[in-house]
């Protein structure tokens, strides 16, 4: 019996019956995860993972998770959870605050994919296997569908682009795809098919780095894919002794390293301006699995991975100094638990898969293989020491002493033990905990205490075997017919027992001369017996009528004795019985019944069908059941077997509480590590633009100097040199433009095939390089191709002319800032005044086409916070430009400074 606080209501096991698993990212650093029905929201510390809370919202196995990523009034981002399921009930909760905000159910399709606006905690959107993209807000505690579209397939990926964050790509696992303004839902925004047929995609997403690009993953690479030049480039391909790829992972602020998920293991890359250099093997499963993990799930969010693998394992990184470091390793049941037993603060597993679990509340803190077989019964003997019964096919027999404080393992059987009866052995333990005993074959009892054996005592008959629960020097017996022996352990050395008490028990009265006792356990005295009739009856060893429960039951497995005489009845078929005292009884009274009253002090209070294929006591009014039809254990009240909703004190904060954390000049990095800790997701990425050397797409690299403006596009240049020369020869081209690598730019330009359609233009582009147009002869040209709508190519004469301003000019009409911040960046840098002039018009050209936060991102690395500000409280966002507005810079450190 224990007093022990669980942390969850609902905890996961691994099952080859669970199908789904997700996992979701909230700015404020909570992960939610999804196994099967059940969902779990931990929070990764320095040093340890907290489990702030389970629940099992719908009946049926989820589908998607997605955290809340915009902000409210306050700036903060409000923990909202969207979760789907098969059942196609959708719901929306508060984890803050434990309540179901609101919920929808879908007509004839399943969401297979969400996403939140990542400008606002009210916009949420879902796609359906039946291709219906769907927009929803909440209002007034209601989930209202705004608008709804269809794309004709089935929505098994959706991402926003964080370049442009209207903008969203719906992907399906057959490789088609279509990219969607939310704002004005148009469906025809960009569509196509990923043009490797026969190739099953296991992700698309937006590419973090090059504007306008999706990437692909599929098992034997992934590819990028620029929109605008309609051109697929391979990123990585899958060497031929390599396991199929699942997945990838990328720092969004490092563009200099990322992640290969296999099934098994992952490897680790550095991206360079001469390619891929493998930067090392990194193993994401569990150190202490005994065998090989199996890659689920993962995800990312800025410098943070997590990986979710076979046995419910999910290993945490972090991406530091361009490399991706180990930092926290969370654990759940690995296997099916075929036992378990509760003592003090801890609870022992035993596991299918031979192995046993260790656990504080619900945290797993050791784990280790026993044998090959599988772990039936464990039960404590004291806080470092347990019994682990198990079996090895269906002959052979095992039970082990454990010390978890030497991490010894002792086998209580010899050879010739282990094979005698293939029945299971039955295990009971004395009041407290100083003998235990071993029953084989119904009749050989082996009596221990610690690891030795105490006595060996041989019946002639099948006996169900317990020990008084007043002395634990008593062992009680029935046997098949019904005589009753009580043992006394003795302590000399000449005799280890004595029989002191013999008695036969009359219970032909009910019927039942031929159904033998089953399990026998002792009560405040009495006995109460299991029959093979599925029955009970409770006993006295003294005389006093032998009383008869009728239970119907089929066969009983398990009788779990909890404090004052209450007992829970397991059988085969799952069904429980409770039984309890009678409520009118005295509390005197120590008796299951009283002798001299047909009033019986011990009742059945309440019987529940199919209610637990397992089941122990965890404390007076709860127990810990494994429910038939789910991968978990729970924590039900005894009263109602309902369950128990258990939560953890959430580590939230407030914008006050923000506000007095950074009362004072830090640098700006832990600037931003404070605010993101806080949860305010979007001004922490708006903060980290006046970092000198973190890309951000919100400001596309407006925030760097010239040293690392010219070592990013060095990096993506050789990305995409990967590819076949022939593919995006321009985009290559005005790289090298940028970096001065003047003759770099005319080989890509040159090297055009000849049947291909550009050949003779990008010659001629060539041609143009260093060229001077003294008499301006290419004006003409340049505005002839300008108004026949051949931006572009514009753009690329006045690039290969060296013409940067007018090309920037050009470009801002295009509404093209990526392109634009690099040209200022590497060409127009040191002209301060022309690049305050680009910048002004940039900005302009960014609110009209309502990219106000990506405007204000630009701002803020130019250190233009009244501007910023000014732009963040057109877009509504009033709390989080008041923050904006404060800040002041000294150096690497910042503050803030509120008008009082």
């Amino acid at each position: 019996m224990s007093d022990l606080q669980m942390s969850l209501t609902e905890w996961p096991f691994s099952s080859k019956k669970t199908k789904n698993h997700h996992l979701s990212w909230s700015p404020a650093g909570f992960l939610a995860m999804g196994a099967g029905k059940i969902v779990i929201i931990l929070y990764p510390r320095k040093n340890k993972v907290d489990q702030i809370l389970s629940f099992n919202p719908f009946d049926s196995p989820i589908t998607s998770i997605s955290w809340c990523c915009g902000p409210d009034s306050t700036g903060q981002t409000p923990l909202y959870l969207f979760a789907s399921a098969t059942s196609k009930i959708n719901a929306v909760f508060n984890i803050s605050q434990f309540t179901m905000i609101g919920s929808f159910q879908t007509n004839d399709s399943i969401v297979l994919s969400s996403a939140w606006s990542p400008l606002s905690c009210d916009l949420f959107y879902t796609g359906e296997s039946n291709g219906d993209f769907s927009c929803y807000f909440l209002f007034d505690g209601k989930c209202k569908l705004k608008w709804s579209i269809n794309v004709d397939f089935p929505i098994d990926f959706m991402s926003f682009s964080p370049f442009s964050t209207h903008f969203v790509v719906l992907a399906s696992k057959q490789g088609m795809f279509q990219v969607i303004n939310t704002l004005t839902a148009d469906v025809h925004t960009s569509a196509g098919q990923f043009p490797i047929e026969n190739k099953l995609v296991t992700d698309c997403r937006f590419y973090p780095f090059i504007d306008d690009t999706l990437l692909f993953v599929i098992a034997n690479g992934v590819y990028i894919y620029p929109l605008s030049d309609d051109a697929l480039v391979k990123f990585i391909e899958s060497e031929a002794h390599h396991e199929p790829i699942l997945n990838i992972a990328f720092d969004g602020s490092d563009e200099t390293v990322f992640v290969i998920l296999h099934a098994h293991y992952a490897r680790e890359y550095v991206v360079s301006d001469t390619g891929f250099v493998k930067s090392g093997h990194t193993c994401y499963l569990q150190p202490n699995s005994n065998s090989n993990g199996y890659f689920l799930t993962q995800a990312m969010y800025k410098n943070k991975l997590a990986i979710l693998t076979k046995g419910l394992y999910i290993q945490f990184y972090e991406c530091k100094n361009h490399k991706f470091v180990s930092t926290l390793v969370y654990t759940s049941i690995c296997s099916k638990p075929l036992d378990y037993d509760i003592f003090s603060d801890s609870i022992v597993i035993g596991l299918k898969n031979g192995s046993i679990s260790i656990s504080e509340s619900t945290n797993i803190i050791k784990y280790f293989h026993l044998f090959e077989g599988r772990v039936v019964k464990v039960a404590w003997l004291s806080d470092t020491t347990f019994i682990a019964l198990g079996r090895i096919g269906d002959t052979i027999q095992k039970a082990f002493y454990v010390d978890l404080r030497l991490m010894k393992f002792t086998s209580l059987l010899k050879k010739s033990l282990e094979t005698l009866n293939s029945s299971q052995i039955e295990l009971c333990i004395s009041t407290n905990h100083i003998y235990y005993a071993l029953t084989l074959g119904h009749s050989l009892i082996l009596v221990f205490k610690d690891e030795h054996n105490f006595a060996t005592i041989v019946e002639d008959d099948s006996v169900s075997v317990t020990f008084s629960d007043y002395k634990d020097d008593e062992l009680w017996t029935v046997s098949s017919k019904w005589v009753g022996k009580k043992y006394y352990l003795s302590h000399t050395d000449k005799e280890k027992y004595t029989i002191i008490r013999m008695t036969t028990f009359n219970v032909n009265i009910f019927g039942h001369p031929k159904s033998e006792p089953t399990i026998a356990v002792a009560v405040n005295g009495f006995l109460i017996v299991a029959t093979q009739a599925g029955d009970a009856l409770v006993i006295d060893w003294y005389g006093s009528p032998t009383r008869f429960i009728q239970l119907k039951f089929k066969q009983i497995e398990s009788i779990e004795v909890g404090l004052h005489g209450r007992c829970i009845i397991r059988d085969s078929k799952d069904n429980i019985a409770i039984l309890v005292y009678n409520p009118n009884a005295t509390n005197e009274s120590i008796n299951i019944f009283s002798p001299n009253k047909d009033n019986d002090l011990f009742r059945i209070h309440k019987i529940h069908n199919r209610a637990a294929k397992q089941l122990k006591w965890l404390s007076p009014n709860t127990v810990l059941i494994q429910a038939p039809g789910k991968q978990s254990l729970t924590v039900v009240n005894i009263s109602d077997f309902q369950q128990v909703f258990v939560k953890q004190l959430m580590p939230t904060y407030t914008t006050n509480d923000f506000l007095r954390r950074v009362n004072k000049k830090v640098t700006i990095l832990e600037c931003v590590e404070i605010v993101n800790n806080y949860g305010f997701g979007l001004l922490g990425s708006l903060l980290q633009t006046l970092l000198p050397s973190v890309f951000s797409p919100y400001c596309l690299c407006a925030n760097f100097n010239n040293e690392r403006i010219r070592d990013f596009l060095y990096v993506i240049n050789g990305m995409l040199s990967k590819s076949h020369r022939d593919l995006l020869r321009i985009r290559k081209a005005r790289l090298e433009m940028f970096l001065g690598n003047i003759e770099k730019a005319k080989q890509f330009l040159l090297g055009t095939p000849t049947d291909s359609s550009s050949f003779s233009i990008d010659v001629m582009k060539a041609a143009l390089i260093e060229s001077k147009d003294e008499h301006k002869i290419l004006g003409s040209s340049v505005s002839a191709l300008i108004n026949a709508d051949k931006l572009n190519d514009a753009v690329d004469i006045l690039i290969f002319t060296g013409q940067f301003k007018e090309a920037a000019e050009l470009l801002i009409g295009m509404c093209d800032p990526e392109t634009v911040l690099e040209i200022i960046s590497t060409r127009i840098h040191n002209d301060i005044e022309e690049s305050e002039k680009i910048i002004n018009s940039l900005i302009q050209v960014m609110k009209s086409n309502k990219r106000m936060v990506h405007a204000a991102a630009i701002l803020i690395a130019k250190k233009k916070f009244q501007q910023a500000a000014e732009i963040l409280k057109e877009a509504d966002l009033e709390c989080v430009g008041s923050i904006v507005e404060a800040i002041k810079i000294d150096g690497d450190y910042i503050s803030f400074v509120f008008p009082q």
